[in-house]
C-alpha cells in the first residue's frame, strides 16, 4: 500500500527514484524495493518523504485517506469562498454606483448654479 500511494505521488510530482533518493539522502535502490513493496520505508524516512512531498504521513498509512479527496475539499472550500467575496463584491459595486449617481447629480446641480 505504501509502495503504491509513493509511487502515485512520485509520478504526479514528476519525481524518479534517483530524486527521491536525493531528496530524502537515501540510496535509490532502497526506493525501488519501496515501490515494489519488498520493504517499507522506516518512520524516519517516511517522515522525511511527508516533508519534502509536504503530503501528511497519514495519507501513506490510512487506506482510505487520498490526495485527491483532500484536493477536493480544498477546492471546494477556496470555491465558496470566492463566491462569498464576489457577492460581497457585487453588493458593494451597487452601493458605489448608487455614490456615483448621487455624487453625479450634486454636481450637476453645482454647475447649475454657478453658471447662472
Amino acid at each position: 500500500m505504501i509502495g503504491k500511494k509513493l509511487k502515485d505521488v512520485m509520478i504526479n510530482e514528476g519525481l524518479t527514484q534517483e530524486d527521491l533518493a536525493k531528496l530524502i539522502n537515501s540510496d535509490r535502490s532502497i526506493i525501488s524495493r519501496w515501490l515494489k513493496g519488498e520493504r517499507k520505508p522506516s518512520a524516519k524516512n517516511l517522515k522525511k518523504i511527508s516533508e519534502v512531498l509536504n503530503i501528511p504521513v497519514s495519507f501513506f498509512l490510512n487506506k482510505n485517506f487520498s490526495i485527491k479527496n483532500d484536493c477536493d475539499k480544498t477546492l471546494k472550500l477556496k470555491i465558496a469562498d470566492m463566491e462569498k467575496r464576489l457577492i460581497f463584491n457585487e453588493k458593494e459595486i451597487k452601493l458605489l454606483k448608487k455614490e456615483n449617481e448621487v455624487l453625479k447629480n450634486k454636481f450637476k446641480s453645482l454647475e447649475k448654479r454657478e453658471c447662472k
